[in-house]
């Protein structure tokens, strides 16, 4: 009688402490009215995991451990990723629904840089095909290239004595 015990105490604490929790959702375009495939990762200082949305922008991390995690979430036509905080319990289903696009934070009209709050060492942020003189003209300091890819969300402004954009 007494094997027969110790062994279901060994099955009910094994199998009635789970440590692992799962975070399932989807990504979706509130401008578009489309799924999303994204790139999700969670991470903290003990733990990183990444998994794709499917084309129907449904996602699903399994066996996470409990804690509180990071969460990013890439989508390619969106150049500002999807930042959260997330706690995930142990023998639980976190859900999530990730909706882009989030609100942008560089519709800065002023030239004020937010970090100094001067507007002296401040330039304007160009995008585009660049060529050779333009390279040139930038290391004179009068404006930040900002790379080829103009997307909705873009900073306009970049202080240099911050290395901010805005």
């Amino acid at each position: 009688m007494k094997p027969l015990l110790t062994l279901v105490l060994i099955i009910v604490c094994f199998t009635g402490y789970s440590q692992t929790g799962t975070i399932k959702g989807h990504v979706y375009d509130t401008v578009r009215y489309e799924w999303l495939r994204a790139l999700i990762i969670i991470e903290n200082d003990n733990y990183r995991a990444d998994t794709v949305s499917c084309l129907e922008g449904y996602y699903t991390l399994k066996n996470v451990p409990r804690g509180f995690y990071k969460l990013t979430v890439f989508v390619s036509r969106y150049r500002v990723p999807y930042l959260t905080h997330i706690w995930v319990a142990p023998d639980s289903i976190s859900r999530l629904a990730i909706h882009f696009p989030q609100k942008c934070p560089y519709n800065s009209k002023s030239k004020f840089c937010p970090v100094c709050r001067r507007k002296s060492k401040v330039v304007p942020v160009w995008y585009g095909f660049y060529s050779s003189r333009v390279y040139e003209l930038e290391k004179n300091g009068e404006f930040k290239l900002g790379g080829c890819l103009i997307f909705e969300c873009n900073p306009q402004w970049y202080c240099k004595r911050d290395s901010t954009y805005f």
